[in-house]
């Protein structure tokens, strides 16, 4: 189903996502000047609300068919092979939550590993989401999912650039490929583009394109952000001693690792020392890769780093809407599992888990031409809205 307009959702979520959009288009928050932050806020008191509001209609759904085998085949090239990696001293219910579904949705070749305070605490964290933590430690047993405590204290944003600019840090993985996440990503179930796609792309780098108002001028429309990139991580170790070095110079000191890289790879190239490599490849490709403050619509991506950064945007709701839909594992961001339920929980984890499959009286099936009749009462009208004889129409189209 790549490249078709799709909704994953089954009726109780797909009613989350379009009446949490439905509230910011009556929301001033989406075409004022408020920060990030107010939108975050307001997003996040939406979405409760909206549980609250409709959770008996929640529960009584069936909960999200099983997810697909993945279509990737066993990688022994060493090319394809890589680490998956977070770090985040804080060690929240919700590394369960993203664990889940990036082991979920990366070939066996990735290996996942999570760097909080207290390896030990984090397991411990996993009790919060029982279907999860069964997942989760089957996977732990095989290796394919590993918890680290930190041995030296990350507690700021500085201390996090600091040591993904160390050797330390890229010194502990050994496969070529390294993919960065943080807490606010996730990982769409059936991305337009798939991961060998970006694995062969000749390129140092990718990471979502940079729009917005906090973003320096020099930077905008480049790419990319680190909140979910991939590196060539023997690139980046060619140049560790040189990358050591600058980020502790007094003009890069405050300066994050994206941006940092950006212009040390560029550098690189213009100097003719990547052997053929670029940087990283243009906006519109890496865009398939991440989205972050710039979508389109027309596309699933691969994975989502900080969804709520579109409202930023002139378009910002519409193109949240159209994103929430292709990938609702971008909404994972502003769950408080605390509030929830076992079986709400439950959902989300399976949701985490899923492809675009949704549970009907038809059972599991993969046609999104005809959604349940409960997803249509809370949206607006949209051309072809329950037709079965032709492809589904494009997602947010009102």
């Amino acid at each position: 189903m790549q490249g078709s307009c799709s909704s994953p959702l089954l009726s109780g979520m797909a009613v989350c996502c379009w009446f949490l959009l439905f509230l910011f288009h009556l929301s001033p928050c989406a075409s004022s000047s408020r920060d990030y932050h107010t939108a975050r806020q307001l997003s996040q008191a939406a979405i409760t609300a909206l549980f609250t509001q409709h959770k008996r209609q929640l529960l009584n759904q069936s909960l999200l068919c099983e997810p697909k085998p993945q279509s990737f085949h066993v990688v022994e090239d060493t090319a394809m092979m890589g680490d998956a990696v977070v770090i985040d001293s804080r060690a929240p219910g919700k590394m369960a939550l993203i664990l889940l579904n990036m082991r979920s949705h990366l070939p066996t070749s990735f290996t996942v590993h999570a760097y909080t305070r207290s390896a030990k605490m984090t397991r411990e964290s996993f009790k919060q989401l029982s279907w999860a933590s069964a997942q989760l430690l089957a996977w732990m047993h095989v290796g394919s999912v590993r918890l680290h405590t930190l041995t030296i204290p990350i507690s700021t944003k500085a201390q996090y650039n600091t040591f993904l600019a160390s050797r330390e840090f890229w010194d502990m993985f050994e496969r070529r490929w390294l993919l960065l996440f943080e807490l606010d990503s996730a990982l769409c179930g059936n991305p337009t583009v798939g991961l060998e796609t970006f694995l062969s792309a000749g390129v140092a780098f990718i990471g979502a394109a940079w729009k917005g108002r906090t973003i320096p001028r020099a930077l905008q429309g480049e790419v990319g952000n680190s909140g979910l990139s991939l590196w060539r991580r023997d690139v980046v170790g060619s140049f560790l001693d040189e990358i050591e070095q600058d980020s502790q110079s007094p003009a890069n000191s405050r300066t994050v690792i994206d941006g940092f890289m950006h212009a040390f790879l560029h550098q690189a190239f213009e100097r003719h020392r990547l052997d053929g490599i670029k940087p990283h490849p243009a906006r519109e490709f890496a865009m398939q890769f991440s989205v972050e403050t710039d979508y389109t619509g027309n596309f699933t991506p691969f994975g989502v780093h900080a969804a709520g950064k579109l409202l930023m945007s002139s378009r910002g709701a519409q193109s949240l809407k159209t994103l929430l839909l292709r990938c609702p594992q971008a909404a994972f961001a502003y769950y408080d599992l605390d509030t929830l339920s076992s079986l709400e929980q439950d959902l989300i984890a399976r949701l985490a888990v899923s492809g675009q499959q949704y549970q009907d009286s038809f059972g599991c099936r993969e046609d999104t031409t005809q959604l349940p009749a409960e997803f249509h009462a809370f949206t607006p009208a949209r051309r072809g809205a329950g037709r079965r004889d032709g492809p589904p129409q494009a997602a947010g189209r009102v």
